[in-house]
C-alpha cells in the first residue's frame, strides 16, 4: 500500500509540473537542483559550467513540461533531459572547434603544454584513444569529437545502431580505466 501511495505522489508531481504551477515547479527545483548539479559537476568538473547546464535543464523542463509523461517518475525524466542538455553542449563545443579558424586548428596540432599542465586537445585524445581497437576508436571519435548521433555513425560505418551503442559503451568503460570522464570532457572541450 505504501509503494502505491509513493508512486501516485510521483504521478501527482509529474501532473502538477505538467500543469505549470509555480508551487510544483519550485518543489521540483528544490528536490532536483543539487542532484542535477552533481550530475553535471561529476561529468565536466567545472563548477560554473555545471551551474549553467543545471539552469538550462530546468529551462528545458519548463519549456517541455506539457510533454512530460505520467508513466515515468520525475527523476527519470529530469535526468533524461539533463543528459540531452549535456550532449547538446558537447556537440556545440565540437561544432565550434570544427568551425574554428585555420590558425587555431594549426595550433591545436602542436604538442604544447599549457600553463595549467594540460596538453592540446588533439594530442590528449590521440593518446587516450590509442589503446582502443580500431573500430571502437573510430566510433568514439565520431560520436565525441565530431558530434555524430548513433544513427549517423551506424550509417557512416555501415553497421547497426546496436553495434555502435555497444562499441561506444565499451570505449567509455575502457577510457574510464585510463582517466575520469570529467578529465576527458575537460580536454575535449579545451
Amino acid at each position: 500500500m505504501m509503494a502505491v501511495q509513493s508512486n501516485s505522489s510521483i504521478l501527482v508531481s509529474v501532473a502538477s509540473v505538467k500543469e505549470g504551477t509555480e508551487t510544483s515547479f519550485t518543489a521540483l527545483f528544490n528536490e532536483f537542483h543539487s542532484k542535477l548539479f552533481r550530475f553535471f559537476q561529476k561529468r565536466i568538473g567545472q563548477h560554473d559550467l555545471a551551474c549553467e547546464l543545471t539552469q538550462l535543464t530546468f529551462i528545458k523542463i519548463w519549456q517541455s513540461r506539457h510533454t512530460l509523461s505520467t508513466d515515468y517518475g520525475m527523476d527519470m525524466q529530469c535526468f533524461t533531459i539533463a543528459s540531452s542538455v549535456l550532449i547538446d553542449y558537447i556537440r556545440k563545443c565540437s561544432a565550434e572547434k570544427r568551425s574554428a579558424p585555420t590558425a587555431e586548428l594549426e595550433m591545436a596540432d602542436t604538442s604544447m603544454v599549457h600553463a595549467d599542465g594540460s596538453f592540446e586537445t588533439a594530442d590528449y585524445i590521440e593518446v587516450a584513444t590509442s589503446s582502443l581497437p580500431p573500430v571502437r576508436k573510430k566510433i568514439f571519435l565520431l560520436k565525441v569529437v565530431h558530434g555524430y548521433s548513433n544513427k549517423e555513425v551506424a550509417e557512416k560505418l555501415s553497421i547497426s545502431v546496436k553495434t555502435v551503442e555497444d562499441h561506444y559503451s565499451k570505449a567509455i568503460r575502457q577510457l574510464r580505466s585510463i582517466a575520469t570522464v570529467s578529465q576527458l570532457f575537460l580536454f575535449i572541450n579545451g
